[in-house]
């Protein structure tokens, strides 16, 4: 669910159902390390696992490929394979976001 950046080519922040703080921490982390264009959207319900670690206690952000509407309609199907606009480099941009989640907080804990 990272490579497929829908027609907004926009990293998108599910804004429901998260910790809204941690969301824009790692909202920030998107401006300072990976430098692309993100946008917020909501689900409208529970629709990923973030939903249940929000709802008993954990904090969470839920960053995904495209604004909700844009979706990638064959995710979890047999569809779901690289050869069906998949796009790698775009992809990259989530492995980043999650190297800098790490970087920042393990300067935190210093």
């Amino acid at each position: 669910m990272t490579m497929f950046p829908g027609t907004s080519h926009k990293l998108t922040f599910i804004n429901d159902h998260v910790d809204t703080k941690l969301t824009k921490f790692v909202e920030g982390l998107v401006d300072q390390y990976i430098k692309v264009p993100w946008t917020e959207s909501s689900c409208g319900y529970a629709c990923s696992d973030h939903a249940s670690w929000t709802r008993y206690g954990y904090p969470s952000a839920f960053p995904f490929e495209a604004p909700f509407d844009e979706y990638n309609k064959k995710i979890h199907t047999s569809g779901d394979t690289l050869d069906n606009n998949l796009d790698i480099l775009f992809g990259s941009y989530f492995a980043k976001l999650s190297l800098a989640f790490a970087v920042e907080l393990a300067q935190a804990s210093l």
